[in-house]
């Protein structure tokens, strides 16, 4: 299941308090994906988790949040799949808002040679189901995250 951090978090080796760090953190707003839920020794749920770079470990769980909300900042186009070559299957319209039923984020370079991370979060909205861009690929905001 992908998940988004709710707050900047070090990913740990181990399932414990003192685990040593893996030297990754997530970052606010950053997917990931769960592998599984535990609880250590003073019972505090950890998330096994994997980050975008591959890095396998725990995290706590309430720096973790599943669902994040949206607010549409002007209208966009809501594919059918991830890819921005997928089908349109409609439009999100300027004040809506939207729940995330789960994310993605690539690496591209836009038409200035610049290298920009691409985030696209896929929802359900009165009979539109598909995929959108928090970014418009001229850089301006489609989405603004409201709450995690």
């Amino acid at each position: 299941m992908r998940m988004t951090a709710l707050c900047a978090e070090p990913i740990r080796a181990h399932c414990y308090r003192g685990s040593n760090h893996t030297g990754t953190h997530l970052e606010k707003g950053e997917t990931f994906e769960l592998i599984k839920m535990k609880e250590d020794e003073q019972g505090t749920k950890r998330l096994k988790v994997k980050a975008r770079d591959g890095t396998v470990g725990y995290i706590r769980a309430k720096a973790a949040h599943t669902r994040p909300k949206y607010r549409v900042l002007k209208r966009g186009v809501v594919r059918e799949g991830q890819d921005r070559q997928s089908g349109e299957v409609g439009e999100v319209e300027k004040g809506m808002v939207i729940v995330c039923e789960e994310s993605s984020q690539e690496w591209s370079v836009n038409k200035m040679g610049v290298e920009v991370e691409q985030t696209r979060v896929r929802f359900e909205h009165n009979h539109v189901s598909g995929w959108v861009s928090v970014h418009a690929r001229d850089g301006s905001d489609i989405l603004q995250l409201m709450g995690l």
